[in-house]
């Protein structure tokens, strides 16, 4: 996880559908409104919580894809 902080930062991505990712890395801090490929399903963030230095909290909606 530290090599994950270093080249951006760390989250813990919790899904609408009930799946959780912890230590989730993504290279650019995340705001409401983003979009992002997780597993490659789209992910649209909802709401971010910061808990500590780097790392957050992401509540976000999966996008199904058909």
């Amino acid at each position: 996880m530290i090599a994950a902080v270093r080249n951006g930062f760390v989250y813990d991505l919790y899904l609408a559908d009930g799946d959780v990712l912890e230590g989730f890395a993504h290279w650019a801090l995340l705001k409401p409104g983003d979009d992002l490929e997780v597993d490659h399903a789209a992910v649209h963030v909802e709401r971010v919580l910061r808990i500590e230095g780097e790392h957050y909290v992401v509540y976000g909606t999966r996008e199904r894809l058909h």
